[in-house]
């Protein structure tokens, strides 16, 4: 039987185990009052911010080791003794749908903890509400300062105001006038009270229609208010553009009784927008025609590509080029816009008839802008732009003249200084581009002559090689066809190794008057049946040197004569006559040393009969590694056991 003690002793646990949770709950509600409270009570988003970012730590439940941080629109704000740590939570501050800063909590690394994190679940709701209330905190203020700016606007507005207020009734009939009437309409208000004038009357016939449409529509929905632009004639016949809201006001029973107009003159607006849609327009055309300079190196393309993406300008009628000869003698044309008068234009200039713009901006030097003359045009066959005004730019680089812009657009048009400075930077790129074409075609041709002097030059240089090579015959029969067998198998090494070309190239010379410092040699020596003596051999070891001498004066790309100089060294340094080691080396040499080797081995000698190609492939496999290179031992073995 439970008794009422153990009942209450019950009751007393729960409320203890509890207690923690509570208190934890009502320092998290606690945060959020202090956060509404300091977000209604302040001026500004910085004096609320430098408040809060000391408030909201305390929800945490290690005050003392947490430390915030709000950043809101790139101005950072941080509690007392603030650091970053690995242990974190963000949240982004959103205003308007739109994120403006962010919310970020930090534990110190001195909290120890046996889990991942030592932020609790609950905490991850609390800084979701925390970054809630500084999201509409901040969607207030802002919504304040613009409520606040909109103010200052309205009172600025009415204290410089220069429109017209109308009130009318639903036939647009004036009752009411009030503002810059005269400075807008040119009318007086007596003249449109006496004359019983409407507001109808000055607005363009085009625009009435429309106009009336619209009283319409808020006579059968009163609540509401329309914005419209349309067009006035003044008195004097100008066209302007005005802005009118359109209101109702509303009469005894809520009936509409007239309309409030309030009206602008937008006509500089209007004018400015036409300009810079037309100046936007321009720069894609220039920045098109970049595009087509940097791709295009076809000179007709070029040209023709440029006028046609210049008449997607708006405003511009015709664009042409035309480039010359020096003396004024047409080279080149290219138009957009025009039909068969251009080639009519052409043909005129050709025969020498130069038309009085090109006459002056050649002349000049310099950007020409005419209109169409009854006297100077008239026998032009290109007589086509009467309504328009036309802009001739010189394409120029330097002191040299390539020919030719030119540009057609309309009389409404004003072409001021920025858009000829446009138009200006446009000729100049195109002019760039003639001068790149033209050392493209230059350095085109200076290459052609280089190749052809190149393949000249080395046809003279294989000739001297063969005459080098050959000199041997008549001494030495057998050293030709040596160097000829070396030669043919260096380069199948050096292609087997994926030697450069120009390397390769470089060895098979080499291996070809390797031995041409024997002409040096008695031929008795060379042809000697018997032993050579030891000042015999020294002989035979100094045509290294002799071939170097002989080679180094004769210019080769690669190191020809440094690889004949060390065909005979070897990688252990028992070779001559430098005795040099493996690093010291040249891979020709040791390309050169492996097939002299095995070319000397296989082949019959003076002194001795073939030993044959088994010999010789004994001799590099038991001195690879030693005395020649492994792998371009590997290399010739390959080609050898293909041969077998």
């Amino acid at each position: 039987m439970v008794t009422f003690e153990t009942r209450t002793e019950n009751i007393l646990r729960e409320l203890k185990k509890h207690k923690g949770v509570i208190r934890e709950r009502v320092k998290e509600l606690t945060c959020m009052y202090d956060l509404l409270r300091l977000g209604l009570g302040s001026h500004s988003m910085e004096q609320f911010l430098k408040q809060a970012v000391q408030v909201i730590p305390e929800a945490w439940q290690h005050p003392l080791k947490t430390g915030a941080s709000i950043d809101y629109r790139g101005s950072i704000y941080t509690s007392p003794g603030f650091q970053q740590s690995k242990w974190m939570q963000k949240r982004d501050i959103r205003t308007h749908g739109h994120i403006v800063g962010s919310v970020c909590i930090y534990y110190s690394e001195q909290i120890q903890q046996p889990y991942k994190s030592p932020f609790l679940q609950e905490e991850q709701d609390l800084i979701d509400a925390v970054a809630s209330i500084l999201s509409l905190v901040a969607e207030r203020m802002e919504h304040t300062i613009k409520i606040k700016r909109s103010e200052k606007r309205y009172r600025q507005f009415i204290k410089n105001f220069q429109g017209i207020y109308l009130q009318a009734d639903f036939s647009y009939r004036p009752q009411f006038l009030y503002g810059n009437l005269e400075g807008i309409t040119e009318y007086s208000r007596h003249e449109f009270f006496t004359k019983k004038m409407k507001w109808t009357d000055i607005v363009h016939p085009e625009d009435v229609e429309k106009l009336m449409g619209d009283v319409n529509q808020l006579k059968a929905q009163p609540r509401d208010h329309i914005a419209h632009d349309y067009r006035i004639v003044s008195k004097t016949g100008k066209t302007l553009w005005v802005k009118e809201i359109l209101e109702c006001l509303m009469g005894a029973g809520g009936r509409p009784q007239k309309i409030i107009g309030t009206i602008f003159d937008i006509s500089k607006e209007i004018e400015a927008e036409e300009r810079i849609e037309h100046l936007n327009s321009v720069l894609l055309a220039i920045r098109n025609i970049n595009q087509l300079i940097v791709s295009e190196k076809n000179l007709h393309r070029l040209l023709q590509g440029s006028c046609s993406l210049l008449m997607d300008a708006r405003g511009y009628k015709t664009a042409w080029i035309l480039l010359f000869e020096p003396g004024l003698k047409p080279k080149m044309g290219c138009c957009e816009g025009i039909g068969a008068e251009f080639d009519d234009f052409l043909a005129q200039v050709s025969k020498g008839r130069i038309p009085y713009c090109i006459k002056e901006v050649s002349a000049k030097k310099s950007m020409v802008s005419i209109e169409h003359d009854e006297v100077r045009c008239k026998e032009c066959v290109l007589d086509i732009e009467k309504d328009y005004k036309q802009v001739f730019v010189p394409l120029r680089r330097d002191a040299a003249f390539y020919g030719v812009l030119s540009i057609s657009y309309i009389k409404d048009l004003k072409m001021e200084s920025h858009e000829l400075d446009l138009l200006k930077e446009v000729a100049g790129d195109i002019s760039f581009a003639l001068y790149n074409l033209k050392l493209e075609q230059e350095r085109e041709q200076m290459m052609h002559k280089l190749q052809s002097s190149y393949k000249e030059t080395k046809a003279v240089l294989a000739g001297t090689i063969r005459t080098l090579s050959s000199v041997m015959e008549t001494k030495d029969p057998y050293t030709h066809t040596h160097q000829i067998q070396v030669s043919r198998l260096a380069k199948k090494i050096a292609l087997a190794l994926e030697l450069d070309p120009q390397e390769v190239e470089g060895i098979e010379t080499a291996a070809l008057v390797h031995d041409i410092g024997k002409i040096s040699i008695p031929s008795d020596i060379l042809s000697k049946p018997g032993k050579l003596s030891d000042i015999e051999f020294q002989m035979i070891m100094t045509h290294p040197k002799i071939s170097y001498n002989m080679l180094q004066k004769i210019h080769f790309k690669q190191p020809v004569a440094e690889y004949v100089l060390q065909h005979h060294e070897r990688l252990d340094g028992s070779g001559y006559p430098a005795q040099l080691k493996g690093p010291h080396i040249l891979m020709g040499a040791k390309i050169l040393a492996v097939a002299d080797v095995v070319e000397a081995i296989s082949a019959h000698r003076p002194y001795r009969p073939a030993k044959g190609i088994h010999a010789a492939i004994d001799e590099i496999d038991q001195n690879k590694g030693k005395r020649y290179e492994p792998h371009v031992v590997e290399a010739c073995l390959d080609i050898l056991q293909k041969k077998i």
